[in-house]
């Protein structure tokens, strides 16, 4: 029924598999595991090496990205219906495959979102736990429902394999961020419902500081890719929170001020943030003047 499907980058997976593992051999017998590492380093892979006597396992001599590493899986599935999970996820509910068994039983959607609960790591200023944690009720599949398409996320998601038939992940996307924005957009446009449950895989927030402001970045140049890929359309602006904000700011104020408070206030907001000072408005700021930056820059090039 489930092909689970887990792209594997520069993080070892045996505890992962193994929590699939178990709850499969209570479970059910058609489910199979696909691991496609992307590319990761010799240690990773040395690491994972076990994954070979344990389910289906591929390597990739190159990494070809987060988009393509999804759409890869559809050449080695099985079964009708794809299970994604990001390789840094840690399953602790013994019943997260029978809960999307049911739910796909009980309901026609073909898209099934099962949220994410994340976690501290050891280390008390950790940026990326605490911007997660300011929108913890927002990670709630009643709030996620309430805009299902814009909270739609690739790390914990069960699609038909039809989907894939209309829809792809932008293989032009190869850095992180916003791809999963990108797609839910395009099941608005395919008119293919998505479905939001409490069914979280959870995440430990490890990623350093200077690693979590680095992916903001990555995910801002994402996003303007993304925006002149479906040509400024408006339902898209609307549905991202950022780029709302970016054109209601441009129509009211001009961006001659923010571009003048970028240079003044960008980088201590940068240093700021970096120490582990976390406010949403400061940061929802920051990434306002970081993209009006880069707006800026590729604009003169």
């Amino acid at each position: 029924m489930i092909s689970i499907c887990i792209p594997i980058y520069n993080r070892p997976c045996l505890e992962l598999v193994s929590q699939i593992l178990q709850q499969k051999e209570i479970f059910y017998s058609d489910i199979e595991i696909i691991c496609i590492d992307d590319g990761s380093n010799q240690q990773t892979k040395k690491d994972n090496q076990q994954l070979h006597q344990l389910v289906t396992y591929i390597e990739l001599p190159y990494n070809v990205g987060r988009s393509k590493i999804r759409n890869k899986f559809k050449e080695y599935v099985k079964n009708n219906w794809l299970l994604f999970l990001d390789c840094d996820a840690i399953i602790t509910n013994s019943h997260f495959l029978l809960n999307y068994i049911q739910t796909i039983k009980s309901f026609k959607t073909l898209v099934i979102c099962g949220g994410t609960h994340f976690l501290p790591f050891n280390n008390a200023s950790n940026l990326c736990y605490k911007y997660y944690k300011s929108a913890t009720k927002k990670l709630l599949a009643k709030h996620r429902n309430v805009n299902s398409y814009a909270a739609f996320m690739t790390n914990n998601v069960v699609i038909h394999k039809s989907v894939f038939d209309k829809i792809q992940f932008n293989k032009n996307l190869t850095k992180y961020g916003h791809e999963d924005t990108l797609f839910g957009f395009e099941l608005l446009l395919n008119k293919i419902s998505v479905l939001h449950i409490d069914n979280q895989a959870v995440c430990l927030c490890d990623d350093s500081n200077t690693e979590f402001i680095a992916k903001t970045n990555e995910a801002i140049v994402n996003l303007i890719q993304i925006e002149k890929y479906v040509n400024l359309n408006k339902e898209f602006i609307n549905n991202v929170s950022l780029l709302n904000i970016y054109y209601k700011t441009k129509s009211f104020y001009g961006l001659f001020v923010f571009k003048a408070l970028g240079t003044l206030f960008l980088n201590p907001l940068k240093r700021l943030l970096l120490k582990g000072f976390f406010n949403t408005q400061i940061f929802q700021l920051y990434k306002l003047l970081l993209l009006v930056k880069i707006k800026h820059k590729s604009k003169n090039k």
